[in-house]
């Protein structure tokens, strides 16, 4: 009995060590993708000064858990140079127009994600009511 305990002890203590090494991998060390969570899809239709909620999240290529806190990502709104960082935020654009709205992010120790995002954005012009 006292040995398939000792043996029991011995197999756990190997399975903990490999489980455990396995499980630091985030994605500061491993590749990872990026994706928008909100809003959904590749286009946006939106009016001036109207508050967009964005959330991005990302998972490792090698299927292990993905550590946000580990990722800076960076939203280029295509709007006069404007960016944010955040995985979460809210953004408005002032004026109607076409713009072109890209999602970056990198790694605590400068590991860029496969992928960038992007999203078209139509923000709706005012209305001319010019007449003869």
């Amino acid at each position: 009995m006292k040995k398939i305990i000792m043996s029991s002890l011995k197999l756990l203590f190997f399975l903990s060590i490999i489980v455990l090494g396995q499980s630091h991998l985030n994605a500061q060390e491993g590749r990872y993708t990026i994706d928008i969570k909100q809003p959904f899809g590749d286009t946006i239709y939106t009016c001036p000064g109207k508050n967009i909620i964005f959330l991005a999240d990302g998972q490792n290529t090698d299927g292990s858990a993905f550590d946000g806190n580990q990722v800076t990502f960076t939203w280029d709104f295509g709007y006069l140079g404007q960016t944010q960082n955040g995985n979460t935020l809210g953004f408005n654009y002032p004026k109607g127009g076409h713009y072109l709205l890209k999602l970056y992010a990198s790694s605590l120790n400068g590991n860029q994600a496969d992928n960038v995002l992007d999203i078209h954005v139509f923000v709706s012009m005012p209305p001319n009511f010019t007449g003869t």
